[in-house]
């Protein structure tokens, strides 16, 4: 192979994933460390010979470690979101896997949250299905998510009365189709023997909210879902871009090489879905607002990570403790902390109504 095609296999492969981030994320410190030392040493000259003297090669070395690491950023950028999902199989038609395990997970239990709530998604998926294809006929065992024990499934399932859930028979045809093209997604049946022994639909009403729409919108097959598994891409690829805008290329590099080098936040496990990373990305971007000072909709990016996943209201707290001793202090409270506050409860309220609709 050519050099071209062994450093594409090398991003494109998922095999090389846990090899790829750590080459690039060592690069990085190595490209920093250098770059380090060579700005001390001019620095150290200039002051030797001229302290009043710029040094081009302060400038040229600060361009140098910034283009390195923009260009290591965007390798392990594209190992991250294509690479970790990518697995070619000659008899299939498409190479960029959906995580089809959670596509379950979050389609069913977002857009049917309404009827099943929490505790109830397992075993009307599976009493649905066992009054029309009886797929899941063959599953031994399922979690009971209430209790958290992995009982028999006639136990779990016990009196059938899923249906009286659904006050629309339009709505539960609707349910027992999305079964039946999950299922297609899904595949063999030893994964759903695993799948049913998971822990269920965890995200916020929120989360439950806006994922219920977006999955209104489309059919439930892989083109369509793709779509909307690549909107997390998009958030981050905003995100990043605003750290960019906000401070600088060198900034954003580096946080692009954190953020793909962290082992537990890997694509692997957590892309492939939907509205797994907006909470990430609003985060980033509220940082990159309040380093503008836009605090108000600063404060609209929080409350929305806020909804999806309650422990990102950490930014507001911690931003409200510095607003208290400043106003302890100077008997005064800054306009910034003003207008991200209002905005954040603002923001908060009209989402936290919108989840109750």
């Amino acid at each position: 192979p050519t050099l071209f095609e062994s450093l594409w296999f090398y991003l494109s492969s998922r095999s090389e994933m846990n090899s790829a981030q750590f080459t690039f994320a060592a690069l990085a410190i190595a490209a920093l460390l250098i770059g380090v030392a060579w700005r001390s040493w001019r620095i150290h000259q200039a002051r030797s010979t001229d302290p009043q003297t710029p040094s081009k090669w302060l400038r040229y070395a600060d361009r140098a470690v910034s283009a390195a690491l923009v260009v290591l950023a965007l390798c392990s950028a594209t190992q991250y979101f294509y690479g970790q999902r990518n697995h070619p199989d000659p008899d299939k038609e498409y190479t960029w896997n959906l995580h089809r395990w959670d596509m379950y997970h979050q389609i069913i239990g977002a857009k049917y949250f309404s009827e099943l709530g929490y505790f109830r998604t397992y075993e009307c998926t599976w009493e649905i299905d066992e009054i029309n294809k009886q797929h899941f006929r063959g599953v031994p065992k399922m979690r009971n998510i209430r209790t958290l024990k992995i009982l028999e499934t006639e136990v779990v399932v016990g009196e059938r009365d899923c249906v009286d859930l659904f006050d629309d028979p339009a709505r539960l045809e609707q349910f027992a189709r999305d079964i039946d093209s999950i299922y297609a997604l899904n595949g063999s049946k030893s994964r759903w023997i695993k799948l049913f022994r998971d822990k269920g639909f965890n995200g916020t009403p929120f989360h439950a909210f806006a994922l219920s729409k977006l999955a209104s919108m489309v059919d439930l097959v892989h083109e369509e879902l793709l779509w909307l598994a690549l909107i997390d891409v998009f958030w981050m690829t905003l995100a990043f871009g605003m750290v960019w805008w906000a401070w600088d290329a060198k900034t954003a590099a580096i946080a692009v090489l954190f953020f793909c080098a962290n082992y537990p936040g890997r694509f692997v496990h957590m892309g492939g879905s939907i509205l797994r990373f907006d909470y990430v990305a609003m985060s980033v971007m509220a940082l990159a607002l309040m380093k503008k000072d836009r605090f108000a909709l600063a404060g609209v990016c929080v409350a929305w990570a806020t909804c999806e996943r309650v422990f990102p209201a950490v930014v507001a707290v911690g931003l409200g403790f510095k607003a208290g001793v400043e106003l302890l202090a100077t008997r005064k409270l800054r306009r910034e902390y003003l207008q991200f506050g209002i905005a954040f409860v603002a923001a908060l309220l009209v989402l936290f109504g919108l989840s109750l609709t």
